[in-house]
């Protein structure tokens, strides 16, 4: 039985996922499936096991949630969202910080007003802002094109 997973997490990596199916049985293959220009997860993938044992699977675990999203999910994948083609290149993170280079911005808003870097980071500002995640922030610029958003109360 092929097996499509959706919904995957995507820092969950195929290991992960062919332990949580192996509880029910031998995994014969399992593949999340990546984006091959940025080598991301799509959050998507397969699992091959055989049918009464994937059968079991899917019934237990459809629904269910596997590796929480965190943080710096939401904000990669708001990131991912709302880039011209998905591009963009997070080339510094850690506990307390990321960092974004070479994001491809839309030029223009939904309304068709023209866009900068503080108006593109003003989305993602005012997701946090509001529930369910209620994250005290602020927005600093420099020029037009350096914006960082700084999460909690300083």
């Amino acid at each position: 039985m092929n097996i499509f997973v959706s919904n995957i997490n995507y820092v969950t990596k195929d290991y992960q996922l062919q332990d949580l199916f192996s509880e029910f049985g031998e995994v014969t293959s399992c593949k999340i499936i990546t984006d091959k220009e940025t080598g991301r997860s799509r959050g998507f993938g397969f699992v091959e096991m055989s049918d009464e044992e994937g059968q079991q699977a899917v019934e237990a675990l459809n629904g269910k949630e596997f590796n929480g999203k965190e943080l710096r999910e939401i904000i990669s994948d708001w990131m991912h969202e709302n880039t011209v083609n998905h591009r963009f290149s997070e080339t510094d993170s850690g506990e307390t910080s990321m960092l974004f280079e070479q994001v491809r911005i839309p030029l223009f808003d939904a309304n068709g007003k023209a866009m900068d870097a503080k108006a593109f980071l003003k989305g993602l500002q005012t997701m946090l802002k509001n529930a369910p995640y209620s994250i005290t922030n602020k927005l600093m610029t420099k020029g037009l094109g350096q914006a960082t958003l700084v999460l909690g109360e300083k």
